[in-house]
């Protein structure tokens, strides 16, 4: 959403950190209370060499360096808004594209890296709002190009894949009272993909759907919303979707609630699902799910300067068909259906504010335990059900403590990843893993300008880790990072 300030502003953001890594981003934002235009350009840069223990190999662990993984990113971005009584048009263009060396597995020996991949997109968007009374309603079109070419000489894959979407979206919304108000919203998207190695050059499809939402407001204690979606997949009518909420405010002077849904959804595959090369899967099935959610939400104010928030969520799922991308018999991942599968588990979030004078503090902690298993399959004598879905890991935390004294601050970050097994049967796995981060910086305000220096060490505690299965991540790292805004 823009900014409807006055005047043009510049704004330079380089960083310079450990292995080799570069990146720039200059912003340009210029208008005034009817116009407003924002120009964005960036280049990012990153050598990745970093170096790592590979036990892969043999007995005793040797320490390599990572090769073949340079990577060079460019983009745009042009945001365009005007405004005039109670009605706005936004067009927004979106491009990017980046140059990459993939790094081979550590079982292969770095000898093998033979990957690469350039990619580009171009999104585009042009938005109409307005509002008349009670009433709201959008107008929305979306063009959007995407080329991706990647080779891998092992596979002797050459793949070059187009692919592209047409999106039209219409949305009203009216207040029928002070309690009740209802939306309506339309959209129809046309997509295409484009592969030299399919026998069939373009496949392409068109999904229609229709969504209504009536949702209650203020209802004394209570409040209530539900949604109802049909959908036209190549004008095949598919069940129609659902989902269904209530909201109870357990004090009157308080804002601690209870809330409760249940909902029918479907996931149709996207065209990378189904054509994408290498690894679609042009027979995948819908995927469908059935899942309830019960979430206690508290907001405490226990002073002028101090204020808690806490909310606690127990959620369960039961997915038919999940579409799921897998380890494959080459380097790449293959596109499958899962068979049913349930996911079950809590979620909570705990933050705390302390603000006074020149110290502001917060704290934010959140966990997540999450149950995945297949509980049946598509094929007979399956042994894998009750077993917990790859990379997905039970347990998994993350917490933050932000500190701000005057013109100084600082950022401490920890997140947490549980064993994640890397093998449908569950033999083999990868360890659970803590990354610690710390942000100190510097920051300048006068008038409307900015001047901000920070220094960044990730993963200070210089832990191995994996997130996908031989091949490792960074250890400790350093970058500065230089943020400044002025006013012409």
């Amino acid at each position: 959403k823009p900014s409807w300030s006055e005047g043009t502003f510049i704004v330079l953001n380089p960083v310079a950190g450990s292995f080799g890594r570069y990146t720039g981003l200059a912003k340009v934002k210029t208008g005034n209370s009817h116009f407003q235009s924002v120009t964005r350009a960036y280049l990012q840069y990153g050598k990745n060499d970093f170096t790592y223990i590979n036990r892969a190999l043999s007995s005793t662990p040797v320490k390599e360096r990572m090769t073949n993984s340079e990577s060079l990113g460019r983009g745009l971005v042009q945001e365009l808004y005007f405004r005039r009584n109670r009605n706005s048009l936004s067009a927004r263009m979106w491009y990017q594209n980046s140059d990459r060396n993939l790094p081979a597995s550590i079982l292969t020996g770095t000898a093998s890296a033979n990957e690469t991949q350039f990619d580009e997109s171009l999104r585009t968007v042009l938005n109409y709002e307005g509002n008349k009374g009670w009433s709201e309603y959008f107008l929305t079109a979306s063009y959007n190009l995407a080329n991706l070419n990647y080779t891998n000489k092992l596979a002797s894959i050459y793949s070059d894949n187009k692919s592209g979407s047409l999106v039209f979206k219409a949305g009203f919304q009216h207040r029928l009272n002070n309690l009740i108000q209802a939306r309506t919203i339309f959209e129809d998207e046309n997509s295409w993909v484009s592969s030299v190695n399919y026998s069939d050059d373009l496949m392409s499809r068109n999904l229609f759907s229709l969504t209504m939402i009536a949702e209650t407001r203020s209802l004394g204690r209570i409040d209530g919303s539900l949604v109802l979606k049909g959908m036209m997949d190549q004008k095949k009518l598919l069940v129609p979707d659902f989902s269904g909420g209530l909201q109870y405010r357990l004090s009157g002077t308080q804002n601690y609630y209870i809330k409760g849904s249940y909902s029918r959804s479907t996931k149709v595959p996207t065209m990378n699902d189904l054509y994408w090369n290498p690894g679609g899967n042009p027979d995948l099935k819908n995927e469908i799910s059935n899942g309830a959610e019960l979430t206690l939400d508290m907001v405490q104010k226990i002073s002028g300067s101090v204020s808690l928030k806490f909310n606690a969520t127990l959620f369960s799922n039961l997915i038919s068909n999940l579409i799921q991308w897998v380890p494959g018999p080459f380097t790449y991942w293959t596109a499958e259906n899962a068979g049913k599968v349930s996911t079950m588990g809590a979620e909570s979030a705990f933050s705390a504010e302390y603000s006074s004078g020149g110290l502001f503090a917060k704290i934010d902690f959140n966990y997540s335990l999450t149950k995945a298993s297949k509980t049946a399959s598509l094929s007979s004598g399956d042994d894998l059900i009750g077993k917990q879905l790859i990379y997905i890991p039970v347990h998994s935390a993350n917490s933050s403590l932000h500190v701000r004294y005057n013109k100084f601050y600082s950022v401490l970050s920890s997140v947490y990843t549980g064993k994640r097994y890397t093998v449908a049967d569950n033999s083999s796995y990868l360890p659970d893993y803590l990354i610690n981060s710390i942000t100190v910086g510097y920051e300048v305000v006068k008038n409307q300008n900015k001047y901000n220096i920070g220094f960044l060490a990730d993963n200070f505690l210089n832990t191995a880790y994996e997130s996908v299965a031989w091949y490792p991540q960074p250890g400790r790292s350093f970058a500065l990072k230089i943020n400044i805004q002025f006013k012409l």
